[in-house]
């Protein structure tokens, strides 16, 4: 009787932290719906509403841009609806973590165990400011592909009993679904149920993993095909993204020591120390494990999410970026560290819970009051040097800055272990967990009501680019022409292209300015500094500085142009 009122009592607490985070994300995502697109989101945006005409700007398979479509087709073609799209499939991810903690941990727990695990995993995916920021960023992996992959992985779990045949049917259409939404992620969930059940000789399980992933493949490609045939998007559209690195495999190779370093330390911020401090006994068990040919479901999905973080943090440039890629990872990441802390904690009593909770109200003061945006100091670095020891530098006195409460708690777990009547792994795991919580909502809060880009182009105070914007359509008649940013492109609504290009190349650029009047040049301190080619070229900066009046709003730069007479044969 007991033990059922406990269990009860520990599925209220599900639901209760299920629709509270949920609430929470809703509320963030409604508080942040005045930010104006960004980046990438501008093209994802004219690729939904405008399909015919932008759809090869994405170089992915187009479930999600018709995802968002359908949208777009209840609720209006607007920036709320579409981002809609993205917010849905994120709130849907938290039943599913939820679900994922009863099949992973629902056996080899204790019975009321599971519940609290899923709560505190919740809470940590939920809270974390990349899940926040997640929330209404239009994009693939951040919401859709995250749920997809999910998904998967508790069918996987959860079909085990039933009939081979009706497994395999089952999991090659859901592989098929995930393909459908982006390339790459899902053969790394694949290939790690294949490797992971082959380590534990489990060749029944690990040639029904190869056997949906070849059949799920063909009937992603046959209907694909099928697809391409009807609207004229084909399969090697589809597969563009893969030829857009074709041919830079050296470059790719030679930036990666530098790609991993900036890109883990920006992935470390946005989790945060103390669920990277949690991570690491996680990490420990699980490659132990491995090596003793102990394999448990958890470190599978372990291994998949190790794929997704290593793959993305060394193939993609530039590494500062907004690490959206790296969300598939996080629900069986946030759910392994939850398991491990439940299982450290125990049944704390009433006194520790309120020193939990001290701990995570300091923590959140602190960040608040001293520290400010954890993220915006190492994002800032990216726009001031391209030196790696510069950026290391800030990045250091930042992370600094974050480590001061995490050694304070360490200390006092320490202090607390004897009084508290629990192991020292126990009082620092549940003292980690609330301060990372504590640190997550104070970030969250500042991250939403920030006045600059906290997503694309951190630190980019949106009021000076609506001042660039208007600059730049003031500058640019109807009939006119501008190579400006995206971002300045699309909301100036003027007729150009984007100035990335010619940042790069000089020679384009004053070929250019020789065959048309440009009416306005325009970027942001990023692209300038990284423009090498064009800072050492004299005559390019001579052009500009002859035939265009520079104004500055933040970091955006914006050239109009002044004189009336040709310019190196400029009409």
């Amino acid at each position: 009787m007991k033990a059922n009122r406990l269990s009860c009592l520990s599925l209220r607490g599900v639901t209760l932290s299920a629709l509270s985070a949920s609430t929470f994300t809703a509320l963030c995502a409604l508080a942040m719906s005045r930010q104006p697109l960004t980046a990438d989101e501008n093209e994802f945006f004219m690729a939904i509403t405008r399909w015919a005409e932008w759809r090869h700007t994405i170089p992915h398979p187009h479930l999600y841009i018709h995802w968002a479509q359908l949208m777009v087709a209840i609720f209006g073609a607007t920036v709320e609806a579409v981002r809609l799209s993205v917010l849905i499939p994120h709130l849907l991810t938290l039943p599913l973590l939820i679900w994922l903690a009863r099949l992973l941990c629902g056996n080899a727990a204790v019975r009321t165990d599971w519940p609290r695990i899923a709560v505190l995993a919740v809470l940590l995916y939920a809270l974390n400011p990349l899940s926040v920021q997640n929330s209404v960023l239009i994009d693939i992996d951040n919401g859709m592909l995250t749920m997809a992959l999910t998904a998967l992985l508790c069918l996987w779990l959860a079909l085990r009993q039933r009939p081979v045949s009706v497994r395999i049917a089952t999991l090659s259409v859901a592989f098929a679904i995930c393909l459908w939404i982006k390339l790459p992620t899902p053969p790394m969930l694949a290939v790690a149920l294949m490797v992971g059940e082959a380590w534990r000789r489990n060749w029944r399980e690990a040639g029904i993993a190869l056997t949906c992933t070849l059949l799920g493949t063909a009937l992603f490609v046959a209907s694909h095909s099928v697809y391409g045939a009807l609207t004229g998007y084909t399969l090697s559209d589809a597969l563009a993204a893969f030829a857009w690195r074709a041919g830079n495999e050296s470059t790719i190779l030679s930036q990666i020591p530098s790609t991993l370093v900036q890109t883990v330390g920006v992935l470390a911020f946005w989790l945060g120390l103390p669920f990277v401090l949690l991570t690491l006994p996680v990490i420990w068990n699980s490659a132990r494990r491995f090596v003793q040919g102990r394999v448990e479901d958890e470190d599978i999905g372990l291994l998949y999410a190790a794929g997704v973080l290593v793959f993305y943090s060394t193939m993609i440039v530039p590494a500062w970026g907004y690490p959206r890629y790296h969300t598939p990872a996080l629900p069986i990441l946030t759910l392994a560290v939850s398991a491990w802390a439940v299982k450290q904690i125990g049944q704390a009593g009433r006194e520790f819970r309120a020193v939990a909770l001290a701990v995570a109200t300091a923590g959140a003061l602190y960040l608040a009051l001293f520290v400010g945006d954890p993220l915006y100091d190492i994002y800032r670095a990216t726009f001031e040097t391209t030196a790696l020891s510069e950026r290391l530098r800030i990045g250091g006195a930042a992370f600094a800055r974050t480590a001061l409460p995490v050694v304070m708690v360490i200390s006092l777990s320490l202090i607390l272990t004897g009084r508290l009547s629990m192991t020292r792994a126990g009082a620092l795991a549940g003292l980690l967990a609330a301060l990372a919580l504590g640190s997550y909502l104070a970030t969250d809060l500042i991250q939403v009501t920030a006045p600059y880009s906290t997503r694309y182009r951190y630190t980019y105070v949106y009021a000076d680019r609506a001042r660039a914007t208007e600059a730049v359509r003031a500058g640019v008649p109807l009939n006119g022409y501008s190579l400006t940013d995206k971002d300045l492109l699309w909301y100036a609504d003027r007729p150009g292209e984007q100035v990335y290009p010619y940042l790069g190349n000089p020679d384009q650029l004053k070929d250019i300015l020789r065959r048309r009047r440009v009416d306005v040049i325009a970027w942001a301190e990023k692209e300038r500094l990284k423009a090498t080619a064009l800072n050492s070229d004299r005559e390019a900066l001579t052009i500009l500085e002859r035939c265009y009046r520079s104004e500055q709003f933040g970091v955006f730069t914006v050239l109009t142009r002044t004189s009336a007479e040709p310019c190196l044969g400029i009409r």
